[in-house]
């Protein structure tokens, strides 16, 4: 909080990745909050599995905002030949992220990542 204290309270938080061109963030849920996703760099492809077991995709570049809905697996592919960088504002304080399969995707890709809530 001292980073960002207008957070203090707000059941809200936010994080900034930067990812390795080419890498991933794997399937995953972050539980109990949805996600903004703010791309302020480069090209990724966001998807996300609906409750119907549909998936839906989306390359969003540099100033794209995209809505993940709240405990849908969801993941990211840095497609780019650049790093990538994304800020990840989340309706709830505390966030964790559930991986689903661990190992199958190159998980080495997030150079940086900066929790604040």
């Amino acid at each position: 909080m001292a980073d960002f204290p207008a957070l203090n309270g707000q059941s809200v938080s936010y994080a900034v990745l930067q990812y390795l061109a080419g890498s991933a963030n794997p399937p995953h849920t972050d539980t109990p909050a949805a996600e903004l996703l703010l791309l302020t760099y480069c090209i990724i492809e966001v998807g996300f599995v609906d409750t119907t077991n549909k998936l839906f995709t989306q390359r969003l570049q540099a100033d794209s905002i995209f809505v993940l809905p709240k405990s849908l697996v969801h993941c990211q592919f840095i497609w780019a030949e650049n790093d990538s960088r994304i800020v990840v504002v989340c309706g709830s304080r505390v966030t964790s992220d559930i991986m689903l399969i661990d190992g199958l995707i190159k998980k080495g890709g997030v150079m940086v990542g900066q929790y604040h809530g």
